[in-house]
């Protein structure tokens, strides 16, 4: 569905459509963000999960976009 709605932004002809595709966009994303959280927790074990927690909330912080 991600993939989907990607395709649909990349081939919007006008604003109405890209903001829906945007829309999907983010109700795909709001649906694979738990299942890559699961894969976290069942994937590392103590202190690697602590860290792999960590990298995953620090990629969507400001500062972290910092070049």
């Amino acid at each position: 569905m991600f993939t989907t709605a990607s395709l649909l932004c990349g081939l919007a002809a006008g604003p109405g459509t890209l903001i829906g595709a945007r829309a999907l966009h983010g109700v795909c994303v709001a649906l694979m963000i738990p299942q890559v959280l699961a894969g976290f927790h069942v994937t590392f074990d103590g202190q690697n999960r602590s860290r792999a927690f960590g990298l995953y909330g620090d990629s969507g912080s400001p500062r972290s976009r910092r070049i």
